[in-house]
Order: structure tokens, then sequence, then C-alpha cells
């Protein structure tokens, strides 16, 4: 994600963004974990995490 938002030439503040997304998926990988989610029978909320991310990063 950081590495794109370098590609594309990003203002800074959406540079700024993607990283802060990075970051927040990556600190959280072990909530990432689809498989014991299904198993758990628990909900996913995928759609709404991206929908979250294109807003900070102003996509």
């Amino acid at each position: 994600m950081t590495a794109r938002a370098e590609r594309t030439r990003l203002c800074e503040a959406k540079r700024v963004a993607a990283g802060a997304c990075a970051r927040s998926l990556t600190g959280h990988r072990g909530q990432l974990d689809y498989a014991t989610v299904f198993e758990a029978d628990r909900p996913i909320i995928t759609s709404m995490m991206e929908e979250a991310f294109r807003h900070l990063a102003g996509d």
C-alpha cells in the first residue's frame, strides 16, 4: 500500500493516510485471520473496513 502510494505520486496527505492504513492492518494481523473467523461463525466486516480506509486516504 505504501509502495503504491509512492509510485503513484500521491500528495503528502494521502501518503500519510496510506501509511496509517498500512500500519493499522499490520498491527492487527492477528485479527484478520479469516479462516478462524469463519470457523467461529463471526461476521466479516471487510467492506466496512475498506470504505473507512478509502475515506482516510481521500480516495
